[in-house]
């Protein structure tokens, strides 16, 4: 089971074992952001891609750009890049006084 592959039950002991981790299934799909949980949401998502269709929308997420290198470059007044770690005040304080470079 580890590796993926699909396993039966065929002794009683194996059987009895399958029945423990179905209930212990059932009991950790109501707990949220279990494993199991998630396997049930995955499930219904597919299931409603398979009768609604694939949606027609994405979602992309970014990064805060109050980090990002080339933005602190952007807001700052050095002439030459360099992508140096800044401690978190001055990469807010760059920001806030330029915020087009944020953007």
């Amino acid at each position: 089971m580890a590796e993926g592959e699909r396993i039966k039950p065929e002794t009683e002991e194996e059987k009895l074992c399958f029945n423990l981790i179905n209930d212990l299934d059932h009991v950790n799909g109501h707990v949220p952001g279990s494993i199991t949980q998630k396997k049930y949401m995955r499930n219904e998502i597919w299931s409603l891609i398979s009768y609604f269709g694939a949606p027609s929308w994405f979602i992309t997420f970014s990064p805060a750009d109050n980090m990002h290198p080339i933005s602190l470059y952007f807001a700052d007044t050095q002439e030459k890049f360099s992508p140096e770690l800044r401690p978190n005040d001055e990469c807010y304080r760059l920001i806030s006084q330029n915020p087009v470079a944020g953007a």
